[in-house]
């Protein structure tokens, strides 16, 4: 059985979540509260040296980087693949998922301290589109990506999971998405409508 440590409202822990449900994979939830930096404690260090989540467990392996644990179900469990067979479209796959967990990921910090703890009707929505305009070229990368396309390599695949936890988070926020961006808009709401995201969305929901 497969045992996922987790602490639901991470983006890194919602893209494993999206794999194993896209692959209808059981697996058990261990819950890390990083309130109570429960994830610093030594019997959770032993398995992830790095005291972050999430971490994965399956079958005495123990993989942690949501990116890597991705890359590993793949591998482990290719019924449902979501990595495309030509060599250079995987390639891609692997780039957009750098793009998003060292570019994109870090940078839309700027649009959460737009609006952490800051009720809808109050936010400085000037404030929030300086945020998008800061990361207007990131986000023209991927709208440049998702030309003529319905998923960023073609078909649905883990560089569309990568994405999809901090592009619907925008949703959820209701501070939405620019105009300007209509593929993004488009390909948000698909992925958004998908099983594997309404799966995850409920759980995240109930904690």
């Amino acid at each position: 059985m497969i045992r996922l440590f987790e602490y639901p409202p991470s983006s890194n822990c919602q893209k494993v979540r999206l794999v194993l449900a896209e692959k209808n994979l059981p697996y058990e939830s261990v819950l890390v509260n990083l309130r109570k930096n429960e994830q610093k404690r030594p019997e959770y260090l032993a398995i992830n040296p790095y005291g972050l989540v999430p971490a994965m467990e399956d079958n005495g392996i123990v993989i942690y980087e949501s990116t890597i644990i991705n890359e590993y179900l793949e591998e482990a469990y290719p019924q449902v693949p979501l990595l495309p067979k030509e060599v250079g479209a995987r390639c891609r796959v692997r780039l957009l998922e750098d793009f998003r967990d060292n570019h994109l990921y870090p940078a839309m910090k700027v649009i959460s301290a737009a609006t952490r703890g800051v009720k809808k009707e109050e936010r400085d929505r000037a404030k929030i589109d300086a945020a998008f305009d800061s990361l207007q070229p990131m986000f023209q990368r991927l709208e440049d990506e998702l030309a003529g396309k319905d998923y960023l390599v073609g078909s649905y695949s883990l560089a569309d999971i990568a994405f999809t936890p901090n592009m619907a988070r925008q949703i959820d926020l209701g501070v939405g998405l620019p105009a300007r961006y209509p593929r993004i808009r488009a390909w948000v709401e698909r992925v958004m409508n998908r099983r594997n995201y309404k799966t995850i969305a409920e759980f995240v929901s109930q904690h």
